[in-house]
């Protein structure tokens, strides 16, 4: 992941309240696991960014994508998540449109085509026009949505007292008819590897789907005041940055310094 990345998702993190209302069972509940044979249900009736009425499958065409589940707004790392995917799948070196499509999938019905549109301008307004074309930010009911995250073995919290959710960050890689190919970190996408598995997905190839993601996109735990697994991270690499900086600085002050050291 680049620096630039990490900083804006570790301020995003931090930017919640320290303390909500989830207990540390709650968020032991909070994982991305697909069970074996898992699939978007295609004929789900959802709604696009523009209020078109639209289905998983009429938006695939047959084509493997790339989902993401978020919510649209969010104001941690779901918006940030949503545009690292898309800058990956755009460095994949696949057409999309052609080779794949990108879907976004809200995780709760208060999310409309208002906030569905505004998500997806704020985070993936300099892409390509080929991919915005691709890319389709869906909401729907609750019961549709519901479905999605059933099917997928996405289990998310939703924290009232915060108006916000604890849930996964990962990315799904399915197959043209919506089976679950791969799952992939949703903060540290590897563009080879995202295009490899979507090449896969096209030939109808099931992954291994062993791994759970288990990061979530709450920023500070609430049941022990500690930062989860993506803060922790990108404190590491934080101090790491800062110490990098401190002693380059320090190294070029040493090389402009007078021959022979200080003299009185």
């Amino acid at each position: 992941m680049r620096p630039g990345f990490l900083v804006a998702v570790l301020l995003l993190a931090l930017a919640g309240p320290a303390r909500a209302a989830l207990t540390e069972a709650q968020l032991a509940e909070v994982e991305l696991a697909p069970p074996p044979g898992a699939r978007l249900p295609p004929g789900l009736a959802l709604r696009d960014e523009d209020g078109r009425d639209v289905t998983p499958a009429a938006l695939q065409h047959g084509l493997p994508a790339v989902l993401v589940l978020a919510d649209f707004t969010c104001v941690t790392l779901c918006g940030p998540a949503l545009g690292i995917a898309a800058h990956a799948l755009a460095e994949t070196g696949l057409r999309p449109g052609r080779d794949v499509v990108s879907l976004a999938i809200a995780l709760g019905s208060r999310d409309g085509p208002a906030e569905a549109r505004a998500m997806k301008a704020a985070h993936l307004g300099g892409l390509p026009p080929e991919l915005l074309a691709a890319t389709h930010f869906l909401t729907g009911p609750a019961v549709p949505l519901a479905e999605v995250q059933s099917a997928l073995g996405y289990r998310a919290q939703f924290d009232r007292e915060a108006d916000r959710y604890a849930h996964p960050t990962g990315i799904l890689v399915l197959t043209g008819d919506g089976h679950v190919s791969r799952l992939l970190d949703g903060l540290a996408p590897d563009p080879g590897v995202l295009r490899l598995a979507l090449v896969e997905a096209s030939q109808g190839r099931i992954g291994t789907l062993g791994d759970r993601i288990r990061l979530l996109c709450y920023g500070l735990d609430p049941a022990h005041g500690i930062y989860n697994g993506v803060v922790k991270r990108a404190l590491t690499m934080g101090t790491v940055l800062t110490l990098g900086g401190l002693g380059l600085f320090l190294f070029l002050v040493s090389r402009r310094r007078v021959p022979g050291g200080m003299r009185p």
